[in-house]
């Protein structure tokens, strides 16, 4: 291991942790209600929805939104209990415990980046029809 890399590496999360995990969720929010708005969008338009699952859930906006919001309130839970857990015990957890808090929030992080990704190739599918 480099030398020092452990120390950064805390410093990195203990200042900007917080900020990513805040700054990914905000814009996973931002890309669902765009997607919401477009697939809607779209359907009124004429457009059948690409997952046959879907099909029946995204005639109503509002419950189309309510399905989307559930996934990442789950891991805005997560987020909570991991936050205050760290609070709370702090120090006392044993070293191997606070790598694998670590490597929740650092994987709840790139699910939340993954699913902006998949988001973002949406909503751009749906402009692309709206655009026709």
């Amino acid at each position: 291991m480099i030398e020092g890399y452990e120390d950064n590496y805390q410093h990195f999360l203990a200042c900007y942790g917080g900020k990513l995990f805040f700054l990914a969720l905000i814009d996973h929010y931002a890309a669902m209600v765009i997607d919401v708005l477009t697939t809607n969008a779209a359907i009124n338009r004429g457009y059948d929805e690409i997952n046959p699952l879907l099909g029946t859930l995204i005639r109503d906006p509002a419950l189309h939104l309510l399905f989307k919001v559930t996934f990442p309130l789950l891991l805005l839970f997560l987020c909570i209990f991991i936050y205050f857990s760290e609070k709370r015990y702090g120090m006392g957890y044993s070293s191997s415990s606070r790598r694998m808090l670590e490597l929740a929030k650092i994987s709840i992080f790139f699910v939340l980046a993954a699913d902006c990704i998949v988001y973002i190739e949406i909503i751009l599918h749906n402009l692309i029809l709206l655009s026709a």
